[in-house]
């Protein structure tokens, strides 16, 4: 088992899984499911099932229906756009990963430095602004 690899699942897998998770709760229980449900049924954490069921939505593939007690369901609208999904999982190799990671970083540390730049520069002028101010005060008075 150490040895095993996990096998990485796509999204178009997860898809028609979700997808059964609906009709089998529908079927079993007449209801329709909640976030819950789908989540006991298949196994996949709370997350998983809300960022699967926010994809679908977008794609037109279900509704979320409220029901009682404020609590949302799955219904399936268009099973077949879920065919529309590409079939495999993208490969990312670890090194692509780290190129995101410092690319970000490294935004983001031009971002601060821009900003703190900018704030610099602000006082300074504020602070000439004032020192003119009082200048012209001071020629003012003489």
């Amino acid at each position: 088992m150490a040895g095993d690899k996990v096998k990485k699942t796509s999204f178009y897998d997860e898809a028609h899984v979700f997808l059964a998770a609906i009709r089998l709760f529908d079927f079993k229980n007449n209801a329709i499911p909640t976030h819950a449900d789908i989540s006991n049924l298949t196994g996949m954490s709370m997350d998983r099932v809300s960022h699967i069921a926010s994809k679908l939505r977008d794609l037109g593939v279900i509704e979320m229906v409220e029901g009682a007690f404020e609590k949302t369901g799955f219904m399936i609208s268009d099973h077949l756009k879920v065919e529309e999904l590409p079939r495999e999982t993208p490969k990312i190799s670890l090194a692509d990963e780290l190129t995101r990671f410092k690319e970000k970083s490294k935004s983001a540390l031009e971002d601060k430095v821009k900003a703190f730049t900018e704030e610099k520069k602000k006082k300074e002028q504020q602070l000439f602004d004032d020192l003119q101010k009082k200048f012209q005060e001071e020629l003012k008075k003489k």
